[in-house]
């Protein structure tokens, strides 16, 4: 009676929140998806174009909600100065993870973003004044463990997997440790400001940065007539889809069900981005990734179980 209780309790309380999850779970597999299949595939570098279609797509979408409130330009007015380095911060890791794709494969890059939560609970105790109990940093330790059996896996697997599997576990590090500033710096904006001037903002800096970035870089990929087939092009709408609506529902899962319910549920991606690899790619990943797995996966459950540390904070 008990567990039927607690079962009843589970499916009323988070299984919305579960199959929320599990839909943001499953856009970052497949944003992995597309960026192996553009790499692999059809050998398309052009990680700044990819990232800049999600950013253009925000811009108009949650500019055109802020102009009809009247707030769009007061807050470019008056904000800006905070806008434009989380704008750059955000549009430099999208650039790193997805060009790490052009180095390693899907199974290692899904695997490595888990170092983002790691670099969270740094900047979060610094910046936000998060409290943790130890059970956080033993969490963090087992976690980075694991990162590290994957990198030496990574190491020792031949090129046949890869450009360069070192380069592309390093390039996806870095992306994480963006990444988490940018969580961060999200979180702590968003106590203070409404998600879609957080989201217009961002797409309006993101645009411009990585407009920027992409005529100084990728001008001439861009360009390249025969580079634009048909499989190409729908695999970057595919792409910038997945991101749009990743960034359009992060901050609901966030405010709605918390960061321990959305941790959680990214772990699947790993296993989304397993199954991919397998199955698309047909890349069978050493016997190490799977003990790397294991090891962050009794990480991840280590640092959700029990209370959110933001209850924690001051």
């Amino acid at each position: 009676p008990s567990f039927s209780l607690l079962l009843r309790g589970i499916r009323r309380e988070h299984l919305a929140g579960l199959a929320l999850g599990q839909v943001l779970s499953l856009l970052i597999g497949g944003t992995g998806v597309f960026s192996q299949l553009l790499s692999s595939n059809y050998n398309v570098n052009m990680p700044t174009f990819q990232s800049f279609l999600n950013y253009f797509v925000l811009c108009l979408v949650y500019s055109s909600l802020e102009i009809n409130r009247g707030k769009w330009w007061s807050t470019m007015k008056s904000k800006f100065y905070i806008y434009a380095p989380l704008a750059l911060i955000d549009v430099e890791a999208n650039y790193l993870v997805v060009k790490a794709y052009q180095y390693t494969t899907i199974t290692s890059v899904m695997l490595l973003d888990c170092f983002t939560i790691p670099c969270v609970v740094v900047l979060s105790v610094f910046f936000l004044r998060t409290k943790y109990a130890w059970r956080h940093f033993i969490a963090v330790f087992i976690c980075l463990s694991g990162l590290v059996i994957l990198v030496l896996s990574d190491y020792n697997q031949n090129s046949s997997i890869g450009a360069n599997p070192l380069l592309g576990d390093i390039l996806c590090l870095v992306g994480s440790l963006l990444y988490a500033t940018s969580n961060v710096a999200q979180e702590r904006v968003l106590k203070d400001v409404h998600k879609d001037e957080y989201l217009s903002m961002l797409g309006v800096f993101g645009t411009l940065i990585g407009g920027l970035q992409l005529i100084l870089f990728e001008r001439n990929e861009m360009l390249d007539v025969s580079v634009w087939s048909l499989p190409v092009i729908l695999c970057m709408i595919g792409f910038a889809t997945c991101m749009f609506t990743l960034y359009s529902l992060v901050p609901f899962m966030l405010s709605r069900y918390g960061a321990t319910l959305f941790n959680l549920s990214l772990l699947t991606s790993d296993i989304f981005g397993l199954v991919a690899a397998i199955l698309v790619f047909h890349h069978t990943p050493s016997w190490l990734y799977f003990l790397a797995y294991g090891i962050i996966g009794v990480g991840l459950v280590l640092y959700n179980y029990g209370r959110d540390a933001r209850q924690d904070s001051t």
